[in-house]
């Protein structure tokens, strides 16, 4: 081997160390005892107000995945946050689906409404520790598949929750690690709109916090073993020149 091809061969394994060191592609598994999010708003000007106490509040679990570079975790979707099935539940009005209510509320004394089988996706946007994640685009996974994704009833009608809003929070996101495990906590307040006939009548709010954690792997022992290699080679192109 010559030194100019070997000097080559070395760079490149160098390369690929500092590469795995800066950039990976990252799991995170949501924590629902202290992830959840409450819904709030107003639907034609009257506030939500609970079905039963407690039916506003609903805690997540779920997996989180994105890549992680020099301290920024990006999101580009594919995660999976799913609100619990609420154990108050079903709420009124009790007809069709009623086996995955997420949340109940009234509003007024004329509208009665549930929202069932909650999935939320982190379709854009990045989180770093100390920062507002303002760029954190929140979107509801959609009834693609015609199995009830993402779904409200009403005493006024019925539908699918669609669509993204950016996370209007003005709370700073953490990500830390303590030993091997690396927590990503996510302040939420998402506004989402509520239109009926394309006319505007009110809001739909969730604001709370996702909290996910991850064990941090051990160096990856192909890219040790590359490095090793490499130094093993150079001592004896060494050994052969003396």
């Amino acid at each position: 081997m010559t030194f100019g091809k070997f000097a080559l061969s070395l760079g490149a394994t160098l390369a690929l160390v500092a590469s795995s060191a800066h950039a990976a592609a990252v799991s995170y598994t949501i924590d629902a005892s202290q992830s959840s999010l409450v819904l709030g708003g107003s639907l034609i000007t009257y506030p939500l107000t609970e079905q039963q106490p407690g039916s506003l509040v609903a805690s997540y679990s779920g997996a989180l995945s994105g890549d992680l570079t020099g301290g920024t975790l990006t999101f580009s979707g594919g995660n999976t946050i799913v609100g619990a099935i609420h154990p108050l539940g079903p709420f009124n009005p009790v007809s069709g689906n009623t086996g995955t209510d997420v949340y109940g509320f009234n509003a007024s004394t004329f509208i009665q409404a549930a929202l069932y089988n909650i999935q939320l996706d982190f379709v854009g946007g990045t989180v770093q520790n100390g920062v507002v994640p303002s760029t954190l685009d929140i979107g509801f996974i959609e009834d693609g598949n015609g199995d009830g994704v993402g779904g409200y009833r009403s005493n006024l009608g019925s539908g699918d929750l669609t669509g993204s809003q950016l996370n209007l929070t003005n709370l700073p996101a953490s990500l830390t690690t303590n030993g091997n495990i690396e927590t990503v906590i996510i302040p939420i307040f998402s506004d989402n709109p509520v239109e009926s006939n394309n006319t505007p009548i009110g809001s739909l709010t969730l604001t709370g916090q996702i909290v996910a954690t991850r064990v941090i792997p051990e160096p990856g022992t192909l890219v040790l073993a590359s490095v090793g290699g490499a130094f093993v080679a150079l001592t004896y192109w060494r050994r052969r020149r003396a």
